[in-house]
């Protein structure tokens, strides 16, 4: 689960925190400094713009925020399984296709994605299957 809050610009933002954990950086404030440019994350003032009310009690007002191209450079840079599939798949297929046609249509690519994902846990599976006869 990543917190998101929407500003008043009707920008979207992610809980660096939670993104970060779901990447499996090792150290939050080292993945946004080395992975994120400043003006694409920030520590939001939540008592402006009305977002208070929509946050949990024991939310902390100095929580680091990172906007949509920092979330997107940070799953870019990230060494989880799942990171790298949407990596491949924006740099092999939907950059070229916007640099070739000035557009990306997705169609047939959630069943490839999905099918990859598959393929990993199937292989998780086998290599636990393993382990675990290994170790009778």
């Amino acid at each position: 689960y990543i917190l998101t809050i929407v500003d008043e610009n009707n920008v979207i933002w992610f809980k660096a925190k939670d993104v970060v954990e779901i990447l499996e950086y090792e150290n939050t404030r080292q993945a946004i400094i080395l992975n994120v440019d400043d003006d694409k994350s920030m520590f939001k003032d939540i008592n402006q713009g009305g977002l208070l009310n929509s946050l949990p009690s024991n939310f902390q007002n100095n929580t680091v925020f990172v906007n949509e191209s920092g979330l997107y450079s940070l799953i870019l840079r990230s060494h989880k399984k799942e990171a790298k599939i949407f990596k491949n798949w924006v740099t092999k297929e939907v950059l070229p296709s916007i640099r070739k046609f000035g557009q990306y249509k997705l169609e047939n690519k959630i069943k490839y994605l999905e099918d990859e994902v598959k393929h990993l846990q199937i292989k998780d599976e086998i290599k636990t299957e393993i382990i675990a006869k290994q170790s009778v």
